[in-house]
């Protein structure tokens, strides 16, 4: 994997002189083609001499840039053929064909619901009617409603965000998102990019006094970027010009958008075929020693034999599982809860008992299974899910 990775980051390179060689041939003939122009509107007779130099060094810069890009294709066939042949690896051992057998109805929703996500509305109308399975006009109301934002802010017109935001404010406090501030912030910026002081200040008077406590740091430094409007783009708050600014509050406010509704931030079928994707290398190497050492499969057991590394936003704890008791616990119990060490670290209640030994469990003191911390009872807090 490593040469694989070293050869990759030499066609990158590669690729990028091939571009920037082709790039510099390319203005060498717009140059040379203007050149030309003007020395036949200066002297007309000369014309059919200077055509014939022209299509001489026209062939010529031609041909440099077809031999540059046949070096990046011989280069990327090569990497292909290198890549089939180091990652020549048989699937079939970790595929299980009959997983999906009656599950039908609830895939084809998830694929509904990632159209619906993706602003393929249309799509997932003629999806709905071809798999029977019925379209959520709330879902497809709320998504639609956030397109449309969406499309706004990329046209730079925050003024639905706006809008929608004030319309959320609470929620997005009880979220502790910065959302309604940093799209004020915004449209507070472009009133500094259009040199337009008074309309900048006026904005600032009305929007930014309700977001006094939480962002004053921030408020202070837009306040002082004004004494630089005519070189702002050179002062200390150039940042404040970044267009990343404009990609960063779209997706914020996807995020914010998604959280508020109870949607994960990323389309449910993209999030499992990314850890589906990031599965195949531990579970191939895990179905190789399991078969050589103890002649089973793994896809035998209910459960996979080995721990697969996510992303932590492709972590999900719809339950609560005990590390200790390895059992489901249900977070509104009266006897059996979650609960929080002092370390951090959070077990059942049944477990804390357990570990306590029949001691007095305001007294005893226990230590923690995963460290060497030692906690009472009263200092164990009541977790929820």
């Amino acid at each position: 994997m490593e040469q694989i990775s070293t050869e990759f980051e030499k066609l990158v390179k590669k690729q990028k002189l091939t571009c920037d060689q082709t790039q510099i041939n390319i203005d060498k003939l717009i140059n040379q083609i203007n050149d030309a122009k003007q020395k036949i509107e200066n002297d007309n007779s000369q014309s059919s001499t200077t055509l014939t130099i022209l299509t001489s060094k026209l062939k010529t810069l031609s041909s440099q840039v077809i031999d540059n890009h046949k070096e990046l294709y011989s280069s990327i066939s090569k990497y292909s053929k290198s890549i089939d042949k180091k990652l020549k690896i048989n699937l079939d051992s970790i595929w299980k064909p009959n997983v999906l057998q009656g599950k039908e109805d609830t895939l084809n929703s998830i694929l509904m619901s990632h159209f619906i996500r993706e602003g393929q509305f249309e799509l997932a109308e003629v999806f709905s009617k071809e798999s029977n399975i019925p379209i959520s006009n709330e879902l497809k109301n709320q998504f639609q409603d956030l397109f449309n934002i969406v499309e706004a802010i990329k046209r730079k017109d925050l003024g639905p965000a706006l809008k929608w935001a004030a319309d959320k404010r609470e929620l997005l406090k009880k979220n502790n998102s910065n959302l309604e501030f940093e799209l004020h912030k915004l449209q507070y910026i472009q009133y500094l990019i259009n040199n337009d002081i008074p309309s900048a200040i006026q904005y600032a008077k009305k929007n930014f006094g309700l977001f006094g406590e939480t962002n004053f740091k921030d408020i202070k430094r837009l306040a002082c970027s004004l004494l630089y409007i005519k070189n702002l783009d050179t002062s200390p708050y150039s940042d404040l010009l970044a267009p990343s600014l404009w990609d960063d509050i779209e997706s914020q406010f996807k995020r914010d958008f998604c959280s508020i509704y109870g949607f994960s931030s990323e389309s449910p079928l993209y999030t499992a075929v990314m850890v589906g994707a990031s599965s195949i290398p531990p579970l191939i190497k895990i179905d190789t020693i399991l078969k050589v050492t103890k002649n089973i499969d793994w896809s035998a057991t209910s459960e996979l034999p080995v721990e697969i590394p996510l992303l932590d936003s492709q972590r999900y704890h719809s339950v609560f599982a005990c590390p200790v008791s390895k059992e489901q616990v249900d977070c509104n119990s009266k006897d059996n809860y979650p609960k929080m060490l002092l370390c951090g670290h959070i077990i059942s209640n049944e477990s804390l008992l357990a570990l306590c030994k029949g001691n007095n469990i305001y007294k005893h003191k226990f230590k923690c299974p995963y460290c060497p911390t030692e906690s009472i009872e009263a200092q164990t807090r009541r977790v929820y899910f």
